[in-house]
């Protein structure tokens, strides 16, 4: 029998304690830690473990990726990592993709009510701001070199990304200007990149921090219809 979405929605909303944002466009709320949706969806569907949950929901709750980053350095090990949204009506649980390999279980970190793009959008920049801290999450350890969203539009990623440096420059200065002095072969060498890079090089300016980070999620932003086209 395919899972019903009703009773899941109903044991996630109530975990979903912690009003952190509203806007004109809808409300975003947290667990007061993140919630095991494993634990919960095997319990609330009578599953086998939190594999089988996983597996269904993808399969039949449609569990599928908010935004997915690659992290592609030059001579080192590819990795990624994921943020995955469960569409229950008319809300959105951000979740965590489980990893086994780092003990990491999927855990819901988020509820957006309604799942709109503005307010993933709104929820995105937020996470952004102190690199994922205030939902117990480390969002980026350096710039992503492939970035995929069907949800998130390049200019989401772009002030993300501005969101991230400017957190990181408050911890330790110069975060900016470390962040353009080597660019991998993956990111590719665009005129824009190039330019924006020895510009904030030469001089670290509002101008010059903008004009790179836009031109870095330009040349790393995978557009959801030239992929499909491909």
């Amino acid at each position: 029998m395919p899972l019903d979405p009703v009773p899941l929605d109903q044991e996630l909303v109530n975990e979903m304690t912690v009003a952190k944002l509203e806007t004109e466009h809808g409300r975003l709320l947290m667990p007061v830690v993140p919630v095991d949706m494993g634990i919960i969806a095997a319990d609330v569907y009578e599953l086998y473990d939190e594999d089988e949950a996983y597996r269904r929901a993808k399969e039949e709750l449609g569990l599928s990726p908010l935004v997915t980053f690659e992290w592609h350095e030059d001579d080192a090990p590819t990795f990624d990592n994921s943020l995955e949204l469960l569409n229950l009506g008319a809300r959105s649980y951000i979740t965590i993709s489980p990893d086994d390999a780092v003990a990491q279980h999927w855990e819901a970190i988020a509820m957006a009510e309604p799942g709109s793009r503005e307010m993933l959008r709104a929820f995105f920049l937020d996470l952004s701001k102190d690199n994922g801290a205030s939902y117990s999450l480390d969002l980026y350890s350096a710039l992503p070199t492939r970035v995929y969203s069907d949800h998130l539009a390049c200019d989401t990623i772009a002030a993300s990304f501005a969101e991230y440096l400017d957190w990181d420059e408050r911890r330790s200065p110069g975060a900016w200007q470390n962040a353009c002095q080597y660019l991998p072969r993956a990111v590719g060498n665009s005129p824009d990149l190039v330019i924006g890079s020895m510009a904030l090089r030469k001089e670290d300016t509002e101008f010059a921090r903008r004009r790179y980070i836009n031109a870095y999620a330009s040349a790393v932003y995978i557009d959801p219809a030239a992929a499909v086209a491909t």
